[in-house]
């Protein structure tokens, strides 16, 4: 999950930042590991689904875009985005455990079932929203 006031050391702020200010962007790994990276917004309306439904009382979802991305394509895009020329820095493993890529793929299939959710921003709109919060602050 991403978007304005985000934890500063997560990959989205932290490549916005790299971006605007023209600073390398480091991806470790390559940027291989693989996530289903989400704008704020959504993560909302599925909380208030999931108030406003019985149905959810006692159950566990998922959220997400139901679309994956990899740190690599993530970051490229942030690039093209800000028009930035800062360059992707394609580091190695910090750790024996990072050398493999995580892949993360959350099934959103049953809170789609369940509570009829449906994310409600695109990564590009989110990214959007984002850098132009960046840029104010």
């Amino acid at each position: 999950m991403f978007g304005p006031h985000d934890v500063p050391t997560a990959a989205v702020p932290r490549f916005i930042r790299a971006c605007i200010s023209g600073e390398p962007i480091p991806l470790y790994n390559g940027g291989k590991d693989v996530n289903d990276v989400h704008y704020v917004d959504n993560f909302c309306k599925a909380v208030t689904l999931a108030l406003k439904n019985p149905r959810a009382v006692g159950e566990t979802f998922n959220v997400g875009s139901g679309r994956e991305i990899s740190v690599l394509a993530l970051a490229r895009e942030i690039r093209q985005m800000t028009r930035s020329r800062s360059k992707l820095q394609i580091m190695p493993p910090r750790t024996p455990l990072e050398s493999r890529p995580m892949m993360t793929r959350p099934s959103i299939a049953k809170i789609q079932r369940v509570l009829g959710y449906r994310p409600v921003v695109g990564l590009k709109e989110g990214l959007k929203k984002t850098i132009e919060w960046y840029r104010a602050n």
